[in-house]
């Protein structure tokens, strides 16, 4: 199974309705191993929710309270 969504595309859509894409990668070259952890900045701005295409095609949204700084995303 993949447990860390290797391939899940995460667009985080903030309150000045830009966007930021990020994409969950196993390895970036030889003998690496990348975070399943994406990283999305705010400049000031705020987050309002997270638009998720999971790898097998799935598509979820995910509102955000801007509360946490951590937030886990699960297609369940």
């Amino acid at each position: 199974k993949n447990i860390n969504a290797i391939g899940a595309k995460v667009i985080a859509n903030y309150s000045d309705s830009s966007k930021q894409f990020k994409e969950v990668r196993a390895g970036a070259s030889y003998l690496s191993q990348s975070t399943p952890n994406l990283f999305f900045g705010t400049n000031g701005k705020k987050i309002q929710n997270f638009k998720v295409r999971w790898p097998d095609g799935k598509e979820t949204n995910h509102e955000f309270d801007n509360k946490n700084r951590v937030v886990t995303l699960s297609k369940s």
